[in-house]
């Protein structure tokens, strides 16, 4: 696999982190009701402050790291960094899960259609790590 799409899909993905983290800031700012994140389970504006400013958080890190990997290096973290990748898959498939047990049809289809595209994004940075070892 090409090193332009390891790059690409390094750019999907914190392009998609950066629309979430939009979202949560328009809920955060009280533009969007804020029981549409958190399974519409939320009971009140300060859980789902506390959900979103940690969402903020969590995918700023995972896009820092995946913009770690979108070029290819040979330095001794290349072990810890695919452990982080597999951790972003891992956090992302429970996300998806839940995004579809949600109440609301936001997260069933938007939020759940972007977890699953940045699951592809993060695969590919993944396979692309083992053809760029061969």
């Amino acid at each position: 696999m090409k090193p332009t799409n390891r790059k690409l899909a390094a750019i999907g993905f914190t392009l998609l982190s950066f629309i979430v983290v939009v979202i949560e800031i328009l809920i955060i700012a009280k533009i969007l009701p804020y029981d549409i994140i958190g399974g519409g389970r939320l009971e009140s504006y300060d859980a789902a402050m506390a959900t979103a400013l940690f969402s903020i958080a969590i995918l700023t890190l995972f896009s820092i790291i995946v913009l770690r990997e979108a070029k290819p290096s040979k330095d001794n973290c290349r072990k810890i960094s695919l452990v982080f990748l597999w951790i972003i898959f891992g956090v992302l498939s429970l996300n998806i899960i839940a995004n579809c047990l949600g109440e609301t049809w936001f997260e069933k289809i938007v939020m759940t259609l972007i977890g699953v595209l940045q699951i592809g994004f993060i695969l590919t940075i993944i396979k692309s790590r083992k053809t760029l070892r061969q």
